[in-house]
């Protein structure tokens, strides 16, 4: 929603991000609230983790967000080009993930979007959640008649199913992601990802990468489980038996690649590689498909035969 730029701070001396969408007459009047929206709702939340917004505001009927300028790749492209990192430096990355969610989920501010591209890393070193253009608080009443919002091969079984989404939600969400990251490969691959998410279970650790010691295969275990309550409660709690679990991890002696030069968030080409199925599950996601932002209620009802609050 919207497109990313660099620009100049002149006043202060910086370079910034600027967010910008157009907010004439023919602009739904929803999509422009999720827009304002999203800038204070990240704006109430500083966190090293968590992008910082400047500024927002609207000049000759276009809407604009100022906020850090990031430097580095998003998630995505790690994925998609298969860049080097050492498996230690991803579980740290993921961690500080799990920390900016749980420091926004003490906030009472549910992401419900989070995916490769929603992830980045800045400074080769620093994980930062952005974009919260689709979060909700608890008494938030934005939504999109006949939409489950989101996007589908990230979504969690109960956002899927189009029920209240919390804080576990996110975290299932993230963890998708954090597999995928780790390994290569998406745990839920195959023809219909949100139908797996919902029916089937994912793929085990060991069986993408048997490198990667057992801790961390139950981890994800647990992360992925469908029930809510059996899932990890708090980002914290996720994010410190990660740190436990990288003290097995033995790293094989790779050249890590560098980052990209300047980037943007949201600045850099949204189209989705996919990335590569896992051993056991030989079709791979569909690259049109990976990162649609959104899945509709017939969609969801015709391709998985479900309706909503059914089990």
């Amino acid at each position: 929603m919207g497109t990313v730029h660099r620009a100049r701070d002149t006043v202060l001396d910086r370079d910034v991000a600027i967010k910008v969408m157009r907010t004439g007459p023919r602009v739904d009047e929803e999509i422009r609230n999720r827009f304002y929206r999203e800038a204070r709702l990240g704006a109430r939340l500083q966190h090293p983790n968590i992008v910082t917004v400047y500024d927002l505001g609207e000049c000759d009927e276009t809407a604009y967000i100022a906020m850090e300028l990031l430097e580095g790749l998003d998630w995505r492209l790690v994925i998609k080009e298969k860049r080097r990192l050492p498996a230690t430096k991803k579980i740290e990355l993921i961690a500080q993930t799990c920390q900016g969610l749980s420091h926004a989920h003490r906030h009472s501010i549910i992401h419900r979007d989070l995916k490769p591209s929603n992830l980045y890393i800045h400074g080769g070193d620093q994980a930062k959640i952005l974009d919260f253009g689709l979060a909700r608080m608890p008494t938030s009443n934005l939504t999109l008649t006949g939409k489950i919002l989101g996007t589908p091969n990230y979504m969690a079984p109960e956002q899927i199913l189009g029920r209240r989404c919390d804080a576990r939600s996110d975290l299932f969400s993230a963890s998708i992601v954090f597999f995928e990251f780790l390994t290569g490969a998406h745990p839920f691959a195959g023809p219909f990802v949100p139908r797996r998410i919902v029916d089937g279970e994912p793929e085990l650790l060991v069986n993408v990468d048997p490198m990667l010691p057992d801790s961390l295969g139950a981890i994800f275990e647990k992360a992925l489980s469908k029930p809510p309550d059996s899932r990890y409660q708090d980002g914290a709690e996720l994010a410190n038996d990660l740190l436990e679990a990288a003290k097995e991890v033995i790293d094989e002696e790779v050249a890590v690649d560098e980052p990209a030069p300047f980037a943007g968030p949201g600045s850099q080409e949204r189209a989705q590689g996919g990335p590569a199925p896992s051993p056991s599950q030989q079709i791979p996601l569909s690259p049109e498909a990976a990162e649609s932002e959104t899945l509709t209620t017939v969609d969801a009802e015709r391709e998985m035969g479900l309706r909503e609050g059914r089990d």
